[in-house]
């Protein structure tokens, strides 16, 4: 369904300070989109990460991934086993 014009919606859910979360309490943020809002439709996920209730923009850590051959294989039941 369509709220306030929107066609589609965002949703993201920061938990901790490692995920960028501005406040100390889980929460979630769903946004309303509609088509050709943004240049680049992924600059939604940067604006969501910088967004606070107030004050200066939020800043979350950087996100480190190390490059494919410094990744281990891992299995479903490895992975379950986590």
């Amino acid at each position: 369904g369509s709220h306030h014009g929107a066609t589609g919606f965002n949703i993201a859910v920061k938990d901790g300070p490692s995920a960028g979360q501005p406040v100390p309490h889980v929460h979630v943020h769903v946004v309303p989109r509609t088509p050709g809002q943004l240049a680049h439709n992924d600059e939604v996920y940067s604006l969501i990460d910088s967004w606070v209730p107030s004050g200066a923009p939020n800043v979350p850590p950087p996100l480190e991934i190390p490059p494919d051959e410094q990744r281990k294989e891992r299995t479903e039941e490895s992975m379950a086993d986590e």
